[in-house]
């Protein structure tokens, strides 16, 4: 069976690091949802569609944005980020199109 250990980050280091200061005070949740909005913007783009994945509204947009607002001292725990992205996901053109193409 293999042993997992755990993630452990050096708040210090993180601290004295140039483009890593803001995550220093982070805690354990929203470490979470800024790993969650990361992986919401990574699974819904790839080099060939990302300009036009963040510049519609929907989950990668609100990813992207989500992950900058942690940058900018907004952070939030992993459940708002998932709330963020469901919501995102509610407000979706593409999804609002889906609904009205099967209620024609």
């Amino acid at each position: 069976m293999e042993i997992i250990e755990p993630l452990v980050l050096d708040r210090k280091r993180l601290s004295l690091g140039k483009y890593t200061h803001w995550a220093a005070n982070l805690s354990d949740e929203e470490m979470y949802g800024l790993l969650w909005f990361l992986g919401e913007l990574g699974i819904r783009t790839s080099e060939h569609n990302l300009l036009s994945s963040i510049q519609e509204v929907g989950r990668a947009r609100s990813g992207l944005l989500g992950a900058l607002g942690f940058v900018h001292g907004h952070p939030v725990t992993q459940e708002q980020a998932m709330k963020a992205i469901r919501n995102a996901y509610k407000t979706s053109p593409l999804r609002q199109d889906l609904n009205q193409a099967s209620h024609d």
